[in-house]
């Protein structure tokens, strides 16, 4: 049977162990993960490095991986046209995105104004109630003409 085949902004299924076992390890002994050793049911063992496996969520920053964001090392989940805001407000970092490249990137440069405008607003939202931010946390910055997310 062939591999399933993912998106570079889909969790392999091998990172979604990982995940959870790093999760339950520092839940349980406060400690990180060194490896991940499976047996599996016909006897075969398996033995999951995590020397180069990147931790998910990130302790710092914004980022985004399959249906879930995080920020700071938590986690939300996104679907839709906000993923795909959130997704790209995150591929621009810093440098942040005019609206005319928001829409070029999640729709078409013939999308109206009001549709991506419409979608900062519930990325804004989610990630607010996500992230339990006050009201006046603004996750999505504008910066006279470009959307950034928050630095603060």
């Amino acid at each position: 049977m062939p591999a399933a085949k993912h998106s570079p902004e889909d969790p392999a299924p091998d990172h979604l162990l990982i995940d959870t076992a790093r999760q339950y390890a520092r839940r349980v002994a406060g400690q990180e993960l060194q490896q991940v050793a499976l047996t599996l049911a016909d006897g075969a063992k398996h033995i999951l490095d995590m020397a180069g496996a990147p931790e998910w969520p990130p302790m710092r920053g914004w980022s985004v991986r399959g249906d879930q964001g995080s920020r700071n090392g938590e986690i939300f989940r996104l679907t839709g046209k906000p993923l795909a805001v959130f997704t790209a407000l995150v591929r621009a970092g810093d440098d942040g995105l005019t609206l005319l490249e928001l829409k070029r990137a999640v729709w078409d440069e013939h999308a109206e104004d009001r549709s991506a405008q419409n979608a900062v607003s519930k990325v804004r939202r989610i990630v607010r109630e996500g992230l339990k931010l006050r009201a006046d946390q603004d996750p999505v910055e504008i910066d006279g003409e470009r959307y950034r997310l928050s630095t603060a």
